[in-house]
C-alpha cells in the first residue's frame, strides 16, 4: 500500500470490509451510505480546509456544521448519488454533478447546504 495513502489514512475514523471493497469494485453495485462517507473522509484528509465531506447519513439537524468556506458534499437524492460543490463559485450558488445527466434535483442543493 502506498505510503502517502496509509497517512492519509491515519487521521480518518471509518472502516471498510471485504463485502464493501467488492460492492464498490461490482460496476452494477449502488453504494452504500458507509463506503461514500469513507470516500469523503480520505478527500476530507487530503483537504482539510474545504467545508462539508458530512455523513451522508446524517445531512440535517445539529450534528452538521453549516459550510464557511467552500465545500463539496455527495448526497443521495433518493435514486442515485450526486456531488455538490461552492468551489470556484460565486455566492449563492451551487455546482451539482449528476453522472446519470438527469434534469437537476432541486432538493439536492436544499439537502446539502
Amino acid at each position: 500500500m502506498d505510503k502517502n495513502f496509509r497517512q492519509h489514512c491515519s487521521n480518518t475514523h471509518f472502516t471498510l470490509h471485504q463485502a464493501d471493497k467488492s460492492n464498490i469494485e461490482n460496476p452494477n453495485g449502488w453504494l452504500r451510505d458507509s463506503e461514500i462517507h469513507a470516500a469523503q473522509q480520505l478527500r476530507k484528509a487530503k483537504f482539510p480546509y474545504l467545508d462539508g465531506l458530512n455523513d451522508p447519513g446524517i445531512l440535517s439537524g445539529d450534528l452538521v456544521t453549516p459550510a464557511v468556506t467552500e465545500f463539496f458534499q455527495i448526497i443521495n437524492t433518493g435514486r442515485h448519488w450526486v456531488y455538490l460543490s461552492t468551489i470556484g463559485c460565486t455566492n449563492s450558488h451551487v455546482k451539482v454533478y449528476d453522472s446519470m445527466r438527469t434534469s437537476p434535483s432541486r432538493t439536492a442543493p436544499m439537502v446539502g447546504c
